[in-house]
């Protein structure tokens, strides 16, 4: 078996020798240390699972995204010198230095292994990886290691180099060797098999190199064979990568386009005519390419024989006819007589042939003549600067600088100026043709493309193209329709097409570049022949087949490369990027899950073609927020601000500048994850809080109103206890006694006046206090009422030595005051049980608004609080310490009125002796109107 190396030398030179035609050195893309490689020995590559190329050099490891990203000793490479790499199935880059070990990168830092960990050697030839049983083959001098979840399994000795892996069983795994050897290891027993395998005796590995060259011409690689280290065909790009020993990094597009060289004789090209099968080119000279069962055959170059100078010529059935401007001439090329010559009256500006007819352009006029017998049969008188004819079956487009474009109709003979049948059609036509269905095709020099229909009297405008580079005067080149509607159009830098039998609707134009192989700046002609379209400049003829053209779709293949927050990159692992930036539509695997508080985010997209990387247009749209597409351009960043939690759906198109209809569409499904207070979790704590908290608080009010309620309770039946020890107070025996001994006298004394009066007063008295015992509270006109009866009955006691005066102001409200039974009397009865003398006793009784309570004052006459408290060692008063409590209880009770209380004053003569005491009542304004 071949090695690698040595077959990409055998099969250059089989190239080579098989090819008998000149041709040009291809197209290629150079990458050197001048635009971003570390260095121009580049020895090994690795592609990631997005498609990434990785390279290693002499001088770092080199990650091809957008541009050239070097990794080195600064950033953990134990060397700079990379021998080799490799990725296993989770993504993980083994990297083989030249003397200093392996490295291992996961994303974040680079690892070390080395003599330390049990390589035999740390200077590293090659690495293979093996995904079946996922094993990496380490191959340094005089030994192989191999090393599995990171360690080291197995070392032996050998002196071999393996290549290449290319098969591998459940048994075993396959190598090639530079010896020409294919090295077997055996899984079970770990061994090394070096006998020499013959492939074509061992047909079951189907070894083949991983070359696609069929559409290359390896001759012109611009490296020797034995210069290169790898090439690897991209698929995707139809491109070759070459990686070189000394001069850096080639990208080949794939050669649709083949090359032949004219005869150095050759100077001028001025006709180009076919037949079925042989193309004859005129100028200077006359040689044919005959392309007869596709094997391109050129003749030699033969003298003419023309009439000098030339300047236009055609062809026709072995008939050439030219000008040289003031004569027209009919040519034999092979008996080289002139069959015909005419004498023009005016410089022939322009002509062209069509069929048996030539049309010619003079200064003001134009002219249609038979090439049998140069008879003239239309000839019309014409605008001025007519620079351009294009002749078809039945039509002919005249351009005029200064007036348009004008359309001659052959059978009427009538012209016609576009403009007044389509309005629209712009005044800067600088070129036609026609497609299969005679209809004319216009190009302006703003790059717009006009197809349009003509009819006999009318003409209308089918479609407009406008292409995004525009095809301008200076760029414009040639046209051509081929035999299946195919619109073919080449400009100074590029080449366009689209299909004139397609919906005209929607034209879909499309276009290849130098980066796609098309490297033709000076094209002036093409034509087809046999399904081939054949483009003419002056030093070289390109041909290609657009069938094979068109298996070049130019669609960008990006990826999400970096997602950063508020302007810092995300940390992760490189298996964890590699699964986030898949890009797989509608995969709910593939979500990309983000903290609430990075929700301002940059997402940065790379493209993994190997060329046009500076050529690709984007544009976005983010759903749900954003449902229209942002303008296409080359920013290849979205940032998205303060974004709401919720799901998104965040999609990219991209497509490259020449062709703006092969567009890629991605998309990635991202969160912005509610914040900790705003999940369910949290709403359920909020809920089982409030819930709680009410719980508490209802309860608490609940057992709060309970204990008010047994405090009232306790209130009520302590004042209604009090009511009732101050009624007994009233109605006690002794007072009982002593007011019937009272009325007893007075009917012994048969005073039967008083003594009724007395048993009406005492009885009002008793209905009085039993009535009051019952209630909370009375209005204060019924306590005095009250009080005045009670005086009265003890006036009538003391025999009338009780004198009394009750009065009050006049902005009190007796009708609606309330207040408390019982609560004036008690003073009452102390100040006449203390100031009953020999003498009368006097009792003044004042009620009076002050600020926002009442006041009573209770005024006597009798003997003091000193000498009373003689007598309460005789006679214990309950009255005042019954009422100091009940109006504690009322304060407590009535909390929005607790100002109930009373004070004591003694009253002095001049000389200090007790003259009386005043005991005045406060009371709050409580109103009611009922009660």
């Amino acid at each position: 078996m071949l090695s690698y190396k040595l077959f990409v030398f055998i099969l250059a030179f089989v190239f080579i020798l098989t090819k008998n035609i000149s041709a040009q050195p291809c197209y290629y893309i150079h990458h050197t240390i001048d635009n971003g490689l570390p260095s121009n020995e580049i020895n090994d590559y690795a592609i990631d699972k997005n498609g990434v190329y990785w390279f290693g050099t002499k001088a770092g490891l080199v990650r091809w995204g957008n541009s050239f990203e070097v990794f080195t000793i600064k950033n953990g490479l134990p060397s700079n010198h990379i021998s080799a790499i490799k990725f296993d199935n989770n993504g993980n880059l083994f990297i083989g230095t030249s003397g200093k070990g392996i490295a291992l990168f996961e994303g974040e830092k680079f690892t070390h292994l080395n003599k330390k960990e049990g390589l035999q050697n740390d200077k590293i030839k090659s690495l293979n990886y093996s995904p079946k049983h996922q094993l990496i083959f380490i191959e340094s001098l005089f030994n192989i290691s191999i090393l599995k979840n990171k360690t080291i399994i197995q070392t032996t000795q050998c002196n071999c180099h393996l290549l290449k892996m290319i098969s591998e069983t459940d048994s075993s795994i396959i190598f090639t060797s530079e010896n020409n050897n294919l090295i077997t290891y055996n899984i079970r027993s770990k061994i090394f098999n070096y006998k020499l395998i013959s492939n074509q005796n061992n047909t079951q590995y189907n070894y083949k190199p991983e070359l696609e060259m069929a559409n290359y011409n390896i001759k012109d690689l611009p490296v020797p064979a034995n210069e290169i280290n790898f090439i690897d065909y991209n698929q995707h790009d139809h491109t070759l990568i070459i990686g070189t020993k000394k001069t850096g990094l080639y990208i080949l597009p794939q050669n649709i386009f083949q090359c032949i060289s004219y005869p150095d004789s050759l100077s001028t090209t001025l006709s180009i005519e076919k037949n079925e099968q042989t193309i004859n080119i005129y100028g200077n000279k006359h040689f044919s390419i005959n392309t007869l069962n596709n094997n391109i055959i050129v003749s030699a170059a033969k003298e003419t024989g023309f009439i000098n100078p030339v300047n236009q010529l055609t062809f026709n059935d072995n008939i050439v006819y030219y000008t040289n401007n003031k004569s027209f001439y009919s040519q034999n090329i092979h008996t080289r007589n002139i069959k015909t010559k005419l004498i023009f009256p005016d410089s022939c500006l322009y002509f062209a042939s069509y069929n048996d007819e030539i049309s010619c352009c003079f200064t003001n006029t134009f002219s249609v003549f038979n090439k049998g017998d140069m008879q003239q049969i239309i000839k019309i008188n014409t605008p001025t600067g007519i620079r351009k004819c294009i002749t078809g079956k039945q039509y002919i487009i005249l351009i005029s600088h200064e007036y348009g474009v004008y359309v001659l109709n052959k059978t009427t003979k009538k012209l016609h100026i576009l403009s007044d049948f389509i309005k629209s059609l712009p005044e800067n036509i600088i070129d036609a043709g026609f497609d299969n269905y005679e209809r004319p095709i216009l190009f302006d020099s703003d790059g717009g493309i006009h197809i349009i229909t003509i009819y006999e009297n009318h003409a209308i405008l089918n479609a407009t193209i406008n292409p995004p580079n525009t095809l301008t005067e200076e760029t414009l080149k040639w046209f051509l329709c081929d035999s299946d509607d195919n619109i073919w159009i080449g400009t100074q830098t590029s080449l366009h097409h689209f299909n004139s039998g397609s919906d005209l609707s929607e034209p879909i134009l499309q276009c290849w570049g130098k980066t796609e192989g098309y490297n033709f700046p000076n094209a002036y002609k093409a034509i087809e022949l046999n399904k081939k379209i054949f483009i003419f400049t002056p030093q070289k003829i390109a041909h290609f087949q657009p069938k094979d053209l068109f298996l070049i779709q130019r669609i960008p293949s990006i990826k999400l490369s970096q997602i950063s927050f508020k302007g810092d990159a995300i940390n992760w692992k490189y298996e964890d990027r590699e699964m986030l930036i898949k890009g797989i539509q509608s995969d709910e695997s593939n979500k990309i899950d983000i903290n609430y508080s990075k929700n301002s985010i940059a997402f940065n997209f790379e493209s993994t073609n190997t060329i046009g990387k500076n050529q690709i247009m984007y544009r976005h749209k983010l759903i749900p927020d954003k449902t229209s597409w942002s303008r296409f351009s080359k920013n290849n960043s979205v940032y998205i601000p303060k974004l709401r939690p919720g799901n998104y759906t965040l999609k990219i198109q991209a497509y490259f500048e020449k062709t703006p209809s092969n567009v890629q569409t991605i998309e990635y499904n991202f969160t912005i994850k509610l914040p900790w207070y705003r999940h369910i979790i949290a709403y359920v704590i909020y809920s089982s809080l409030f819930i709680t908290i009410t719980v508490y608080i209802f309860f608490n009010n609940i057992k709060k109103n309970q204990k008010k309620e047994e405090a009232n309770l306790l209130i009520r039946e302590r004042m209604a206890l009090l009511k009732m020890e101050a009624l007994q107070m009233q109605m006690n025996p002794h007072f009982i006694f002593n007011a019937l001994n009272s009325l007893q006298y007075l009917i012994l004394e048969n005073n039967t006046e008083e003594s009724l009066e007395f048993v009406g007063e005492f009885s009002q008295l008793i209905r009085s206090t039993l009535d009051n015992a019952s209630k909370q509270l009375i209005s204060l006109k019924e306590e005095i009422s009250y009080i005045e009866n009670y005086l009265r009955v003890e006036k009538l006691r003391y025999s009338k030595h009780i004198e009394y005066s009750i009065s009050y102001t006049d902005d009190i409200d007796l009708a609606r005051l309330k207040i408390p039974p019982m609560l004036i009397q008690p003073h009452v009865e102390n100040a006449i049980k203390y100031s009953i003398t020999e003498n009368i006793s006097y009792i003044i009784i004042s009620i009076a608004k002050l600020n926002d309570c009442i006041t009573c004052m209770i005024e006597d006459n009798g003997i003091g609080r000193s000498q009373s408290s003689l007598l309460k060692k005789k006679h214990q008063s309950r009255g005042q310490n019954i009422t100091k409590e009940r109006l504690n209880l009322l304060n407590f009770y009535y909390k929005k009125h607790n100002d109930y209380r009373f004070e004591i004053e003694d009253l002095f003569d001049e000389t200090q002796n007790p003259t009386g005491t005043r005991v005045t009542v406060f009371f709050p304004v409580i109103i009611y109107d009922n009660l």
